[in-house]
């Protein structure tokens, strides 16, 4: 629960960095029964050119057959020689980011850590008020 609020923090803090357009240079579509959207493009900051490979944090579950339409369909948003805006660190320009999040997994993972605490806490309760009656 406590590294996803860190990576939310962290989502927060990278929607301030530089933004930069990027050429995409390749998609292709990774995995063999898990499926997800790869997406390569080039971007310069200050005359270096470097490379993002992201599979844009797509979330992997669902049928085998949907997750691969879901990333042809995502794809399809950045075809090769296409613009995109990124975000990228300024003190590390090799970090950089299409989506900045934060994203559904860090949510569902709190959202999960609530859920057992609370009913952590309630077998306690329970268990106190067994052994007081």
């Amino acid at each position: 629960m406590y590294l996803s609020a860190n990576d939310i923090s962290d989502s927060l803090t990278r929607q301030s960095w530089p933004v930069q357009m990027a050429t995409v240079t390749g998609t292709e579509i990774v995995g063999e029964r898990a499926y997800s959207p790869q997406l390569k493009c080039d971007y310069i900051v200050e005359g270096k050119t470097y490379t993002l490979t992201t599979d844009l944090k797509t979330p992997g579950f669902g049928r085998t057959k949907t997750r691969r339409q879901t990333s042809e369909i995502i794809l399809n948003e950045y075809p090769p020689g296409s613009e995109v805006r990124i975000r990228y660190n300024p003190d590390n320009p090799e970090e950089a980011f299409i989506r900045t999040g934060p994203y559904w997994s860090n949510y569902l993972q709190i959202s999960v850590g609530v859920l057992l605490s609370v009913l952590g806490l309630y077998g306690c309760v329970g268990i106190m008020f067994r052994k007081s009656s």
